[in-house]
């Protein structure tokens, strides 16, 4: 009831997030009062996987058929994955290109972006398995 700074009679709004709902404390999150509304968002479909590496990738995105590709590829991934995947198939692709190139030349490949989500996948499966030790 009481926060630094308010007064009893002040409307104040704390936003939540988690990925992990089963995860959350059953004291916050059963018990009446402490959690008003939970409002489930779920994963990205195809189509809005798809929307999200055009818009992460901006300018470097493939063509529209590889977005596709790629999109059908990353089943249950999260918006942050997607992003952490576009940057990690950017660092390959500069890596690719090599000194001198133009940036404004710059497109990921279908591939750079398969391997990096298959990178960020290992890598959470290689963290999950050291915190669960």
């Amino acid at each position: 009831n009481q926060i630094d700074e308010c007064e009893p009679c002040e409307q104040v709004l704390f936003v939540m997030n988690t990925n992990s709902l089963e995860r959350l404390e059953r004291a916050v999150r059963d018990r009446a009062g402490r959690v008003d509304q939970i409002i489930d968002v779920p994963l990205p479909d195809q189509d809005a996987r798809g929307r999200l590496i055009r818009r992460f990738a901006k300018a470097t995105a493939p063509p529209d058929g590889d977005i596709a590709q790629v999109a059908a590829a990353t089943e249950g991934a999260t918006p942050a994955t997607l992003k952490e995947v576009v940057k990690r198939a950017a660092v390959m692709a500069v890596r690719t290109a090599g000194r001198g190139a133009d940036p404004r030349d710059l497109r990921l490949s279908v591939q750079d972006l398969l391997l990096a989500y298959e990178q960020v996948g290992r890598n959470r499966k290689e963290g999950q398995h050291r915190a669960d030790q």
